[in-house]
């Protein structure tokens, strides 16, 4: 009798055991998916802030002018929409955060010229009221190269007259 006791008490054991290793088992498997789910939650998030940034910068190309020595373009850079809703007097100041440093021209009203080459360029726009409260706004801008075809190249060959 007692060794059937031990038989069954074995057995128990092992089968707790079995069940106590299955839950264990699980359990780790569940982190690593949920690990592996908030990975990939990241890397999607990521991915939209990236596709975000790329969609809001504003583009432009050195225009094809059959002279491949061209290699910059003018933009006007415009902040005049800029205002104070206490109608105070507004000073603007333009400058390049991030990319190849260009002189920025004031022209009015809140506008700048500046000459650009190809080249991602981040310009930011402060703007303080007359009581020295001040705003700050981006953009960014990618000036691509002059786009250009390649040629095409044919030949033709015949007898020479005799």
């Amino acid at each position: 009798m007692e060794r059937i006791a031990t038989i069954v008490l074995l057995a128990a054991t092992a089968a707790g055991l079995y069940l106590l290793k299955t839950d264990q088992l699980s359990r780790i498997q569940a982190s690593e998916t949920e690990a592996v789910a908030a990975a990939d939650a990241e890397i999607a998030a990521d991915a939209a802030a990236f596709e975000a940034l790329e969609a809001s910068k504003i583009r432009f190309a050195v225009p094809h002018d059959a002279d491949g020595r061209t290699r910059s373009i003018d933009l006007l850079l415009d902040g005049s929409a800029s205002a104070d809703a206490d109608l105070d007097g507004l000073h603007f100041n333009w400058k390049v955060t991030d990319g190849p440093q260009t002189l920025i021209t004031a022209l009015d009203s809140g506008r700048a010229s500046v000459r650009v080459e190809p080249g991602e360029y981040t310009f930011m726009l402060s703007v303080s009221d007359t009581y020295g409260s001040t705003t700050t706004a981006e953009s960014i801008v990618v000036i691509d190269d002059e786009p250009n075809g390649a040629p095409t190249a044919e030949i033709s060959v015949s007898l020479a007259p005799e």
